[in-house]
């Protein structure tokens, strides 16, 4: 028999979609997994027919493959020979809008896609000098999902997306300074830029400079107590560690962070 005809991009396209949609709509049959594996850095990804497989096999597609598909086989290009939409990006477009469906049950899910993209994009910068990098842009996609529906009961969230998010950036604390125009989250927000001062060393200037810029820019908005019982005081002794050269700030945002004094 004759070879079939090239595929058309459209073509190419419709059917990669309705396959995404196939996969998506496994996924959501399954059953989250009950019992978390214990077998750490030994452990196999995908290794279980359930609802987290899935979702590391399509977050790998959509971050690891397009690499590999630079020359694509038995493709019927056009005359600018661009493709519109990609797979990839349609695969990312479902995994956000299938976190913001329920985010606060779905952030192990957001961890898990962002920490493949931030790491496919490490990897294509060591290979290649000019890369597309979409970490960035999707971490704060999700951010940005999110934030409208946080209330103050979400502080145990909002301290563990940005404490296990790999990469932190200025755009992605400028929401968080957002919340602290609401006093409905300003002691959430600045509870867990706390955090992120004890815990994150990496970026504890980042943030330092995002509490300074809170204090200069939103205290008219703040709980006046719990202001000077964190931020300033956190604020007065960074400037004396400046001079000085002391070295006990840690301890006191350590203590800060236990010991939050609300209004």
């Amino acid at each position: 028999l004759p070879a079939p005809p090239p595929l058309t991009l459209e073509q190419a396209g419709q059917v990669g979609q309705v396959t995404i949609m196939k996969m998506f709509d496994v996924m959501k049959s399954l059953e989250e997994r009950g019992k978390k594996s214990k077998a750490g850095i030994n452990r196999l990804a995908a290794s279980a027919y359930d609802r987290d497989a899935w979702i590391t096999i399509l977050s790998r597609i959509a971050t690891r493959a397009p690499g590999l598909l630079d020359e694509v086989e038995g493709v019927k290009l056009e005359k600018d020979g661009s493709i519109p939409v990609s797979l990839a990006t349609r695969i990312r477009e479902y995994l956000c809008a299938y976190i913001l469906e329920d985010f606060r049950k779905r952030l192990d899910t957001a961890l898990t896609w962002l920490c493949e993209e931030w790491y496919n994009d490490k990897m294509q910068m060591k290979s290649r000098a000019a890369v597309p990098v979409y970490y960035e842009e999707w971490v704060l996609k999700v951010l940005d999902g999110m934030v409208p529906y946080l209330d103050g009961q979400d502080r145990g969230l909002v301290i563990k997306f940005l404490g296990e998010i790999p990469g932190l950036s200025m755009d992605v604390l400028d929401r968080v300074k957002g919340l602290c125009r609401d006093p409905a989250t300003v002691n959430m927000a600045l509870q867990s830029l706390l955090f992120l001062v004890a815990y994150r060393p990496p970026v504890r200037e980042l943030v330092l400079n995002a509490v300074e810029d809170i204090w200069d820019t939103c205290k008219q908005h703040l709980p006046f107590s719990y202001l000077l019982s964190t931020n300033w005081r956190l604020i007065k002794h960074r400037r004396r560690c400046t001079t000085n050269g002391c070295k006990t700030f840690h301890e006191m945002a350590t203590r800060s962070l236990r010991s939050p004094q609300s209004p």
